[in-house]
């Protein structure tokens, strides 16, 4: 929610049941510890998995491996996992879909040198 009042920050022990040690008072209508979380204004992009990268977790889903562990093991969101599976077992493919507008016309080494 917003608050159009002024607001306080404190910081207070760290309570059991809250993920920080802060506490947000609204003029005298709310002072107590409360879960928050920040959340970055910056959009992350991930850089795109290669061909041989989207495999590899196929081969460890064969071999019984959790998407938890698989994800653990390669450094990414179980999300990421179990979409990577529901694609290869929907089009049997790992590749890119075509996106949307125009092609590249230069080369990654002239992106470089210019």
């Amino acid at each position: 929610f917003i608050a159009h009042r002024m607001v306080s920050f404190q910081m207070w022990p760290k309570h059991p049941w809250c993920n920080n040690n802060l506490r947000i008072g609204f003029g005298g209508l709310y002072k107590g510890p409360i879960k928050t979380t920040i959340i970055s204004p910056v959009n992350v992009i991930m850089p795109r998995l290669s061909r041989e990268q989207r495999l590899r977790p196929l081969g460890m889903v064969e071999a019984g491996l959790s998407y938890s562990e698989i994800a653990r093991r390669m450094g990414c969101s179980q999300p990421t996992i179990r979409n990577l599976v529901q694609r290869h077992t929907a089009t049997v493919s790992v590749d890119d879909r075509p996106r949307p507008g125009r092609e590249r016309v230069t080369t990654p080494q002239q992106d470089r040198y210019i």
